[in-house]
């Protein structure tokens, strides 16, 4: 991987205030990467652009970025080695979802479905079609051969579906990641039906774990070109046309290895552990990660 060639954010990308303070100067070391740099799950390497924080709406996000073509080549060719854990968010947002469904339930969208891991518990919850957006290749390849067929091997895009057209779109620890949270937004804005709900799951980087550990939190990533907060979430929304309908924390179920993974001690005590005690996979922990859900409606 290269650094590229950054292109400067002026403007919050979310309210759009120029006014900001400096959140964290930039830590980048490119000879550090690997294929596994713009993977989900993957053990933190603790590296970051230079990050700001707006003073209107408290959005922390990058202000000088590679192009959007660099970014989206890396998740075109990172690897993925998680779907256990995919399994257990799968369940989790399942649990929250299931009694905040939409009343009509023609089509579900998943934008960064990863292996798809979440569309058959859409189907469960009642939805006749589902489908999943995802560019990289290795988490298509990873996904069920049952559900492979539901999955866009793409990115997700105002093309993608006609306007108007679906009842619930799911966009789950991905707008960290995309280049211009707010225009995608709007763009699902306007695939919604009337009364047709958004469903997003977001890292909180005010929550108490991320503010423990600092420079060390595993938010603090290459991948996250923007990170959010209670305010900004709300504002993302008010600013879309969306209601907020719920704005919470919640506790999320991952096996003691993927906590394992992601503390901030080196790689290679993760390691041992794991070989040393082969049931940290089987033991399933509930913990505040300090993600929070928005349900959104049209």
């Amino acid at each position: 991987m290269q650094k590229g060639k950054y292109i400067e954010r002026k403007r919050c990308p979310v309210c759009g205030s120029c006014q900001k303070k400096e959140f964290l100067k930039e830590n980048t070391d490119w000879s550090a990467c690997s294929e596994y740099s713009y993977s989900s799950r993957k053990l933190p390497e603790y590296m970051n652009f230079h990050l700001s924080k707006c003073h209107s709406c408290g959005l922390v996000y990058a202000d000088f970025i590679p192009e959007e073509y660099h970014i989206i080549s890396q998740y075109k060719q990172a690897l993925f080695d998680s779907s256990l854990e995919a399994d257990h968010a799968a369940k989790t947002y399942t649990s929250l979802l299931k009694k905040r469904l939409p009343s009509r339930r023609d089509l579900a969208i998943d934008i960064g479905c990863g292996n798809g891991a979440l569309l058959p518990y859409l189907k469960g919850l009642g939805f006749r079609n589902v489908r999943g957006y995802e560019p990289s290749p290795a988490s298509y390849e990873s996904s069920s051969a049952s559900i492979r067929e539901n999955i866009v091997p793409d990115i997700f895009s105002s093309s993608s579906i006609p306007d108007e057209s679906a009842d619930l779109i799911v966009i789950c620890m991905t707008l960290e990641h995309v280049y211009n949270p707010l225009e995608l937004m709007k763009t699902i804005h306007s695939k919604l039906r009337t009364g047709g709900r958004v469903f997003l799951v977001n890292h909180n980087y005010q929550a108490i774990v991320n503010i423990v550990f600092g420079k060390k939190s595993p938010i603090i990533d290459l991948e996250h070109l923007q990170l959010f907060n209670v305010s900004s979430l709300n504002e993302l929304l008010a600013e879309t046309g969306f209601k907020t309908l719920i704005n919470a924390s919640f506790l999320n179920s991952y096996p003691l290895s993927y906590f394992i993974r992601l503390f901030p001690f080196p790689n290679r005590w993760k390691q041992k552990i794991g070989i040393t005690f082969p049931f940290v996979e089987k033991v399933v922990l509930k913990f505040p990660f300090g993600n929070r859900f928005v349900l959104g409606e049209k």
